[in-house]
């Protein structure tokens, strides 16, 4: 994890292999549960949209929360750590 005023480098080696392995199996359980939004749209098949509306709906939620809060505490520190 990235740490404040550190410099970022290139990531090589078994690290890069982990950190590619993570994405490649996010980005196709998030394909996946999208293809099948589309799918139960398309069908209009309610049984399964309805707990993937909420799910979106919560999901969303706590990333706007988490947004708002981080900034603001981000924001916080970054003024403190100016008048020092």
């Amino acid at each position: 994890m990235q740490q404040l005023g550190k410099y970022q480098q290139f990531v090589t080696g078994k690290a890069a292999d982990t950190q590619a392995w993570i994405l490649i199996l996010v980005a196709l359980a998030v394909g996946a549960f999208f293809a099948i939004f589309a799918w139960a749209s398309w069908t209009v098949n309610w049984a399964i949209l309805t707990p993937m509306i909420n799910i979106s709906g919560i999901a969303l939620g706590i990333v706007i929360a988490i947004g708002i809060v981080g900034g603001m505490i981000l924001k916080t520190y970054q003024k403190l750590s100016k008048s020092r």
